[in-house]
């Protein structure tokens, strides 16, 4: 955020990695996701949210549900309704094996990739100087300009 300094952030929010889901292995709960794009609406720069994949279109509806509350500031209201804090399935029992020092190490090796990117700069939006824009005469009624059409081609 500090190199790229957004104007605007779209977060692509999938599902996949609910605990339960079949394609992915993250054992999120609900909450996480709303954690995730509180972080994200933290920044305070305009947020689009897009909706991405999970197996179950009711856990996926929730899940979106939630994400718009917080997103909106209002995910506290829908805490307890959505029941975010329980798993939609049973957890995967796959052990957790990231030491805190495997995670800050791939933390660190990507922020350094990262700060190698050269980003694109960033092209404002500007008038249009009012030499390019084409003059057209003011509006004139339909009728009367098929009648001067009519008078121009009877003089040819």
């Amino acid at each position: 955020m500090e190199v790229y300094q957004p104007e605007v952030i779209v977060l692509q929010c999938g599902a996949d990695s609910l605990a339960g889901d079949s394609h992915g292995r993250f054992n999120l709960k609900v909450k996480g996701h709303g954690d995730c794009v509180q972080y994200i609406r933290s920044f305070n720069l305009p947020l689009m949210l897009l909706g991405g994949g999970h197996s179950y279109p009711l856990h996926v509806s929730r899940c979106w549900c939630y994400e718009t509350a917080v997103a909106i500031g209002c995910g506290e209201q829908f805490e307890n309704e959505l029941r975010v804090n329980e798993f939609p399935f049973k957890p995967n029992t796959l052990p957790d094996l990231n030491t805190p020092r495997d995670i800050a190490r791939t933390r660190d090796r990507l922020l350094m990739q990262l700060s190698q990117i050269i980003h694109v700069p960033s092209v404002q939006f500007q008038d249009t100087p009012l030499i390019s824009q084409a003059i057209e005469p003011a509006e004139v009624d339909m009728e009367k300009r098929q009648v001067v059409r009519n008078l121009k081609r009877s003089k040819l």
